[in-house]
């Protein structure tokens, strides 16, 4: 609807680069330049997970229908 549900910041007073719906909606995978993507609640709108795979910072960030799978970009031409 376009509606302000709820305002999330990226943490250190970054901006987001990307985000993604998981898991039907369920949960939100954000990138923000930093190692670490972080899975938000889309209910609470709090990190319930993090993952640093070692890759570099992360750029970008997709994710299958299912939320079984996902891919993200990082700033050193990677995908992990």
């Amino acid at each position: 609807s376009g509606n302000v549900r709820k305002r999330v910041a990226a943490p250190r007073d970054q901006l987001f680069r990307d985000a993604a719906f998981v898991g039907g909606g369920r949960h939100l995978a954000t990138a923000d330049g930093s190692p670490v993507l972080r899975v938000w609640s889309a209910e609470s709108w709090e990190v319930v997970r993090g993952y640093d795979w070692g890759a570099g910072g992360l750029t970008c960030v997709a994710a299958t229908a299912d939320g079984l799978a996902g891919v993200c970009g990082t700033d050193t031409g990677k995908l992990v």
